[in-house]
């Protein structure tokens, strides 16, 4: 009897961790602080979508109107196929940037504390890969959503990094949030709402230096890689009449043989990518360096694993 109690404690005991680590709601408040966007002051009182605070962090709405106006767009996917037919949310560089800050405000002022919900549908930031999507349940600060809105913290990560925001706070000026210049492409994310069984498109790789974009397949002529160094314009070449066959990128073999996901790195001015290659001859593995500052093949290494 007595052993039988302590499991039904230790049962009880990993239900509550693991409800208490992922909490599908968190309690917010609205900053009474000064807000300045671009210059142009965001108040928060009437605001349907003001900014919030939660564990110290302030957060950002991506409503449209407000995020265009930072130079991003959020763009909605009620079901997408290549993400086991969920709703996915993208986020990433706009094409073009608002000029003006149209505040959606209501009639009846916002209380001090309120409750927003964890997001749990795709996060694709800066990306179209499903597997490169945010683990939510993972993130110290999780986006959150907040009467229909999703909200980003305003971390070195999300805000700096990955939209290119400078931002700064002062007792005597409050926030401020300036849209800068971000070091991430635009990106065609139509593919996220595709219904075809296989779509091609473009996979990015982030270093410090670079980004590059390349094809996830060399299927339906797809050869377009872009590269664009930190300080520079981007450059857009053809891998077409480079490399012979049918490539999978992003690929390796592991102990046994098997293909398996790999990720491309860069030493220098090369870029280092493993592909899966199909030819006249079979089946290999190869890996493909490509001089950034040209966009040319410099080599291609057949691998055994």
């Amino acid at each position: 009897m007595k052993k039988k109690r302590i499991l039904l404690m230790c049962i009880l005991c990993m239900i509550l961790f693991s409800t208490a680590s992922y909490a599908k709601s968190a309690t917010v408040t609205i900053p009474e602080f000064l807000i300045t966007v671009n210059g142009q002051a965001m108040e928060s009182k009437y605001n349907q979508y003001p900014l919030l605070l939660y564990k110290d962090i302030t957060y950002f709405p991506m409503e449209y109107d407000y995020a265009r106006f930072l130079g991003i767009k959020a763009n909605w996917y009620q079901e997408s196929r290549g993400y086991g037919n969920k709703s996915v949310l993208f986020v990433g560089v706009a094409e073009e940037q608002a000029k003006e800050l149209k505040i959606i405000s209501t009639k009846t002022s916002n209380q001090k504390r309120c409750t927003a919900t964890v997001a749990e549908y795709g996060l694709a930031l800066n990306t179209t890969n499903p597997k490169k999507y945010l683990n939510n349940q993972k993130e110290e600060y999780p986006i959150l959503n907040f009467r229909g809105v999703t909200y980003f913290p305003l971390t070195w990560r999300f805000a700096v990094e990955e939209f290119g925001w400078e931002y700064s706070y002062d007792k005597k000026s409050g926030l401020r949030i300036e849209s800068g210049h971000p070091f991430r492409p635009v990106i065609s994310d139509k593919v996220i709402g595709t219904t075809l069984p296989r779509a091609t498109g473009m996979d990015y790789y982030y270093g410090k230096e670079y980004y590059v974009g390349y094809p996830t397949t060399t299927f339906d002529n797809n050869y377009r890689i872009v590269i664009r160094k930190r300080g520079q314009s981007e450059c857009e070449y053809s891998l077409k009449n480079q490399i012979q066959g049918d490539y999978y990128f992003n690929m390796k073999k592991n102990s046994v043989g098997a293909f398996v996901d790999s990720e491309p790195s860069i030493a220098g001015d090369i870029f280092s990518i493993g592909c899966r290659k199909l030819d006249m001859n079979g089946e290999s593995y190869v890996l493909l360096k490509i001089d950034l500052g040209t966009g040319k093949v410099v080599a291609e290494e057949t691998k055994t694993k």
